[in-house]
């Protein structure tokens, strides 16, 4: 018993100083923007018969205050915005808005997203499929 109780308390303590400190809005912005272009590109890979026919275009705009960029339909009129803002991630899908704002976890030593007033974390993926399932497989 003192051997694993030494042992536990002579562990290398976690490394979340760094991770703490890219807690921030924008470098999970660039995140985003890449798994929606990998989502993009899957979508894009499917069967003909799978995406109804349609493509998607990911368009990127990183000049201006507010970097954002968006996935539109080929031709359609489906599309999804993506817009940082100083504090946030806004995507505008339709007429709904959602923001997303970055939260340090100290139980899970990781950075989190999170819509304004709500306590459950989102991973970058979830969002892209939150935003892009709706135009991905509507009929």
């Amino acid at each position: 018993m003192e051997n694993k109780v030494e042992t536990l308390f002579h562990k290398e303590p976690p490394r979340w100083v760094k991770r703490r400190a890219e807690c921030r809005v924008d470098l999970k912005f660039v995140a985003l923007r890449q798994i929606v272009g990998r989502d993009v590109a899957d979508f894009n890979g499917l069967d003909d018969d799978q995406r109804g026919g349609r493509r998607f275009n990911l368009n990127s705009n990183e000049e201006g205050t507010h970097p954002f960029f968006t996935v539109e339909e080929e031709g359609g009129d489906m599309s999804v915005e993506f817009l940082l803002t100083p504090r946030s991630i806004r995507v505008k899908g339709g007429e709904e808005i959602v923001s997303f704002y970055p939260r340090w976890s100290n139980a899970e030593r990781a950075c989190k997203l999170f819509e304004r007033d709500k306590d459950t974390p989102l991973e970058v993926w979830e969002i892209s499929q939150m935003a892009l399932s709706p135009i991905f497989f509507s009929a």
